[in-house]
Order: structure tokens, then C-alpha cells, then sequence
């Protein structure tokens, strides 16, 4: 799918223990790319792991809407895993970049 001139671009991600799918869409809500990699539950694949596979996802969603990261202006993540406050500081520090 190719980028349709939006600028500002959503992005989502869903982390799970067996795949992670990033997807780009615009204000719309019109998906513009999407992206797939390997399970992201850092309590099983460990943290740089599962941060590598949200990487991974989000490169191939971005790739595939024709888009840069600078376009995202908001992110949404579902990830397995992360169940306590621990868990989500836990994820922060590795989805922060």
C-alpha cells in the first residue's frame, strides 16, 4: 500500500508471544501499510527480543506505507506480558525508541 500524501500518520502494534503486526494508518483511520515479525512477550523472548520484533514490524509497516517514522505523531501498543506496573515500565524502556 502506498502513502497517500498524509503527513500525520497512527500507528499500532500488537505484541503477542507468537507474531507482532504493526500497522500505519492515517487520521482517517485508512491502513496504509502493515507489518509482521516475530513474538514480542519479553517475559518469554527477553527484552531485547521482543524489542527487536516491534522494531522489525514497525519498519516493514512503515516500508510498506511509503512513510518515515517522523510521520507517526501517536502510537498505540497491546503487548503480551505486561500485566503489572513493573511490566509496563518494563515495556516503556524498550518501546521508548
Amino acid at each position: 500500500m502506498a502513502q497517500t500524501g498524509a503527513t500525520e500518520l497512527l500507528l499500532g502494534v500488537d505484541g503477542g508471544g507468537s507474531k507482532t503486526v504493526a500497522c500505519v494508518a492515517d487520521r482517517s483511520g485508512h491502513v496504509l501499510g502493515t507489518g509482521r515479525a516475530g513474538g514480542s512477550n519479553f517475559q518469554v523472548v527477553g527484552e531485547d527480543c521482543a524489542a527487536e520484533a516491534i522494531r522489525l514490524a514497525i519498519a516493514r509497516a512503515l516500508e510498506r506505507a511509503d512513510a518515515k517514522p517522523t510521520s507517526i505523531v501517536a502510537a498505540g501498543y497491546g503487548l503480551c506480558g505486561a500485566d503489572r506496573p513493573a511490566d509496563f515500565d518494563t515495556c516503556r524502556r524498550f518501546i521508548r525508541e
